[in-house]
């Protein structure tokens, strides 16, 4: 039994005895953990869809209008959003690639097309160099839900997943960041993306509350590149061991003492979630590091905000707020942030993935070589090793919270939340019977 991903033409609809669906595979991957590679099938075959409720003539769980074809995706960028004549950024000009694409992901998870329109919100001259080793220069918005990022790099590895990214956020329950605008500014020629941040502002009543500010942030590998980003609500200076880098270099020792014992408390660190919370934080980095996989990605994290508080500051101060302030309101199954009551404790967690856009070309393999004597295990490796592990990894980060979610915290249950999945493409996940 071989899993396949691909795009299907329907010949004969779902047999009543056994589901059997006789379809027209165009373009298929093995998702067999290894690159991708691509066939086409000249003719009919026979598949089981893995989902039992898919409907394969829609592309979704549940029903839904026909789809209109998509446009064949492009490396040239166009002025226009779909749905948007004149959009600027930063209040300037910029012109955008494959927006009928992006414009799903809009649509799927209401973010505005115009929302870093305005200087006020959005300004060039703002643009800073982020944390990570890549050094991109990128920005928050004010109540850092949004992110512009400058691409190096990563802007060809996004031209090249488009279709299967949209496809895949779009469908499924995924903690992918969401890209939904990929842009080219027009005064410096370099391309951007904006996206959405795990991690936004507190807002609402508790926002004067310390309680409610982030106790500790992680940025999460699981392999020697953990980092520890906030400690007891203080931002930590990360300091990359590199031998041209003068900081490096020089920094106190004091410093470089602190980034260790941070990187070591990164590594270590465990998590703690009752079982329904837990279940379904981990059924979403399977899935994701499932198609990352697919698609031969690498190198990506899980970025892990907390807040928490005891149990009675919680009660006392926090709940009578609101409660911590919400995070990603699109989950099918709940909203953000995920509540955990423990040890007297109660904590929230933002999560999500990010920087994933690193395929293992010749300068990562380089870089597995060259750090082969490097503390392990190493990031640099094979996306199939690295996806494995990063979904076992987080099985163990995770643990399971003493008994059931207490009411008292007030989340937000399914029947509350509602079904607000939308499926916009037709690409399908099926198991081919051999």
């Amino acid at each position: 039994m071989d899993t396949v991903f691909g795009r299907a033409t329907i010949l004969n609809q779902a047999r009543q005895t056994d589901g059997i669906v006789e379809v027209q595979l165009i373009g298929w991957t093995l998702a067999n953990g290894a690159n991708p590679t691509m066939y086409t099938i000249p003719s009919a075959t026979t598949f089981t869809p893995l989902n039992p409720d898919y409907n394969l003539t829609t592309g979704s769980s549940k029903s839904t209008p026909p789809q209109t074809a998509m446009p064949a995706l492009s490396d040239q960028s166009t002025p226009n959003t779909v749905g948007c004549k004149t959009p600027k950024v930063g209040g300037e000009a910029v012109e955008f690639y494959n927006d009928d694409y992006f414009a799903k992901v809009r649509n799927n998870f209401n973010i505005p097309a115009d929302v870093v329109e305005n200087v006020n919100i959005f300004n060039w001259n703002k643009m800073k160099p982020s944390e990570g080793k890549g050094g991109d220069a990128m920005q928050f918005t004010p109540d850092r839900k949004y992110i512009v990022k400058e691409l190096g790099s990563d802007h060809t590895a996004l031209l090249d997943i488009t279709k299967e990214y949209v496809a895949h956020i779009c469908q499924s329950e995924s903690l992918l960041v969401r890209f939904a605008l990929h842009f080219k500014r027009i005064s410096d020629q370099k391309n951007y993306v904006l996206m959405n941040s795990w991690l936004p502002k507190p807002e609402g009543a508790s926002v004067t509350l310390q309680e409610d500010a982030y106790f500790e942030i992680y940025d999460l590998k699981g392999c020697a590149d953990d980092k520890m980003m906030h400690r007891d609500y203080k931002r930590l200076d990360q300091i990359h061991a590199r031998c041209w880098d003068c900081k490096t270099t020089y920094c106190p020792e004091d410093d470089r003492k602190l980034y260790k014992k941070s990187k070591e408390i990164a590594r270590t660190k465990t998590f703690f979630l009752h079982s329904l919370q837990r279940d379904r934080v981990l059924t979403k980095i399977t899935s994701d590091a499932q198609f990352l996989r697919m698609v031969g990605l690498m190198d990506y994290s899980l970025i892990v905000g907390k807040k928490q508080c005891s149990t009675a500051i919680y009660k006392e101060k926090v709940l009578p707020c609101g409660g911590f302030s919400p995070g990603d309101a699109h989950g099918k199954d709940q909203a953000q942030p995920y509540l955990a009551v423990h040890d007297d404790t109660v904590s929230a967690y933002y999560v999500g993935i990010i920087d994933f856009l690193q395929f293992y070309k010749c300068g990562k393999v380089c870089a597995h070589h060259i750090k082969c004597c490097d503390l392990k295990p190493l990031a640099t490796v094979h996306p199939s090793v690295y996806g494995k592990r990063f979904e076992h990894y987080f099985t163990q980060k995770f643990q399971v919270a003493n008994g059931t979610l207490p009411t008292w915290v007030h989340v937000l249950d399914d029947l509350e939340a509602g079904d607000e999945a939308k499926s916009t493409d037709i690409n399908v996940g099926m198991s081919k019977s051999v």
